[in-house]
């Protein structure tokens, strides 16, 4: 069996004819697009000297073409720089003989002193069978496979991923995304830089694992981050903000396909071809791929049309961005980590006598609804996508048009509030106008200068059954690690927003949750009696000040049932493990360390 995949392998490996009148890629073209990809423009000889960078390679063309051309940067181009590449082979194990695939790959890699290490795939739950649903199967073999290879970079030190996508695999995801009738944002294509996929709730491989400082604003109207290494200004009651992880970038986003091949071909290198991407009857992508190569489809859904679209979109999509980021200047922006809730403070509006705003300049609804997805972000615990018809609501009540906010009363009692993705938007400030003001002068200014406060939905309200799961057993290391009792866990993500770890040395298993209605009479004053009828002293839980605390800034009780606790079955240990020490606690032979997720 085993000789039989080794020739079924050797027939399928080519040395390639010559691609079509394709020029290979220079040294220079690829050092331009690698710097662009990895920096987004020029980078010093400083930023590059001594880097390490991973590569994804399957043994295809494309991976293999990226495999040379960063070799040759590195021994040939560039050698100057110090850089080295680490290439990393996936085999899934779906099928027999794809262990001795993945170690020919290596070999290949080997043939030009490419360093490469073989992964398995890190199966999420019982590991699909080939023979299955194709699409179903390629689903979980993609989510297997950036596992792999994030754990992998994380294990190696590397936080810069390279993929080999290139300019036909961009023209095939929008026109496949076209097809699946995707609005905007889902024609832009492939980025060419962004946080690895798939990953999501790894620590130190997705958005984690360098923490930064997180200080309370005072006049700035951003929320201010500084490193670990910096001086705090007194107010250490926030907690660190995760950063960090693994970044992919797609450095062959410029080139064709067949400058690809061409550039396998001049320098020798050999590939395997995977069969199975010429079945047009497997998978919708095959059918695509095959349209767009043989020019069957209009002129408008052909390749470079197609990419003319993705990058007219994403040119949009930056423009909304700074405006974006200029409302978000001009907002009084203040994120509270240690319960996940931001203050929002709008900017002054004023409508001009022939109804125009004049400061800022009239909103693009579309510019409201995607400042409105990032607050939104920065606070649920939902991971799902966040449409449009989400936030409309949300966004009519922040940034009514002048014709609507001139004319509607000023509401004294505003709503409860409006709930997107389990995150409640809650007014507590109200627009005025000032009282020496006629009604006419009334209608015409209007003053945004309104807070909101936007928290995670309390859970006694929450009834979305996709809530992340709300508990984590931590038990004790003196039962299964007497031998080291400097053990700590695994960082875990809670309710998909803190990140914590725990050394429990105490005598019980200790469970991480919500803080709930019922536990609020543990909280409450006790007094201690003696014979007569008098008591000796009032014993307040150590904790129910501090909750107080942040309930009296917030302006809310319903933040109490939104806050992770750590209790014990007899709830005798009971700690706000957030409201404490901005670096982690210890109480009653319980350690811990929390900070909130990445923004």
């Amino acid at each position: 069996m085993f000789n039989r995949s080794l020739r079924r392998l050797a027939d399928k490996l080519l040395v390639a004819t010559p691609s079509q009148g394709a020029l290979p890629i220079t040294p220079g073209e690829f050092f331009d697009a690698f710097a662009a990809a990895w920096r987004n423009g020029p980078v010093s000889r400083q930023q590059l000297r001594g880097r390490k960078f991973g590569l994804a390679i399957s043994g295809g063309v494309d991976s293999m073409a990226l495999a040379r051309l960063c070799q040759n940067l590195a021994t040939k181009t560039r050698p100057d720089l110090n850089l080295s590449f680490k290439a990393f082979i996936v085999d899934h194990g779906a099928r027999s003989g794809s262990a001795a695939e993945a170690a020919k790959v290596a070999e290949l890699l080997q043939s030009f002193r490419l360093s490469s290490k073989v992964i398995p795939a890190e199966w999420t739950a019982n590991k699909f069978s080939s023979n299955k649903k194709t699409s179903a199967f390629e689903t979980h073999a993609r989510i297997a496979r950036y596992r792999a290879l994030g754990k992998a970079c994380r294990e190696e030190g590397i936080t810069s991923l390279f993929l080999a996508h290139h300019a036909d695999d961009e023209a095939e995801t929008v026109l496949s995304r076209l097809i699946q009738r995707h609005g905007g944002s889902g024609m832009q294509g492939l980025r060419s830089a962004a946080d690895i996929p798939e990953c999501f709730g790894i620590y130190g491989v997705h958005q984690s694992g360098e923490p930064l400082r997180v200080l309370r604003p005072s006049n700035s109207s951003d929320i201010e981050r500084q490193g670990k290494q910096d001086v705090d200004n007194g107010d250490g009651d926030r907690l660190e903000m995760e950063s960090g992880g693994i970044q992919i970038y797609r450095p062959l986003l410029r080139f064709r396909k067949q400058r690809l091949i061409a550039t396998c071909v001049e320098s020798g290198t050999t590939w395997v071809e995977d069969e199975t991407n010429h079945d047009v009857t497997l998978t919708p992508r095959n059918a695509i791929r095959k349209l767009l190569q043989e020019n069957r489809l209009p002129r408008a859904l052909r390749v470079p049309s197609i990419l003319a679209l993705a990058s007219r979109l994403r040119e949009m999509q930056q423009e909304r961005g700074k405006k974006v980021a200029e409302l978000m200047n001009e907002c009084q922006l203040d994120l509270d980590t240690r319960v996940g809730c931001l203050k929002m403070r709008l900017p002054r509006r004023t409508v001009s006598s022939n109804g125009d705003l004049e400061s800022p300049a009239r909103l693009d609804p579309a510019v409201a609804r995607l400042f409105i997805k990032f607050i939104v972000e920065a606070v649920s615990p939902s991971r799902g996508y966040v449409s449009d018809g989400d936030v409309e609501a949300v966004s009519e009540a922040l940034f009514p048009s002048p014709s609507e906010e001139s004319t509607k009363p000023i509401q004294k009692n505003p709503p409860p509030g409006i709930i997107v993705k389990q995150v409640l938007f809650r007014r507590i400030s109200a627009p005025s106008s000032p009282p020496d003001q006629s009604d006419a002068d009334q209608a015409a200014t209007l003053d945004g200068n309104h807070t909101w406060l936007v928290m995670r939905q309390p859970t006694k309200d929450n009834t979305n059954s996709k809530a992340p799961p709300s508990q984590i057993k931590f038990p004790s290391i003196l039962k299964e690690y007497s031998h080291d009792r400097n053990h700590w866990t695994e960082w875990s993500l809670w309710d998909n927003r803190f990140w914590i770890r725990l050394q429990n040395n105490s005598q019980e298993t200790i469970t991480l949750r919500f803080f709930s209605p019922d536990d609020l009479q543990y909280l409450s004053s006790q007094k201690k009696w003696k014979k007569g009828g008098m008591y000796i002293h009032t014993h307040v839980h150590p904790e129910h000040d501090r909750l107080r605390k942040v309930m009296k800034e917030l302006g809310t009780l319903d933040v109490r049932f939104s806050l992770p606790v750590l209790v014990n079955q007899s709830r005798s240990f009971l700690v706000f493990p957030t409201l404490r020490s901005p670096l982690g606690g210890m109480w009653r032979g319980v350690e811990w360390e929390v900070r909130y997720r990445h923004v």
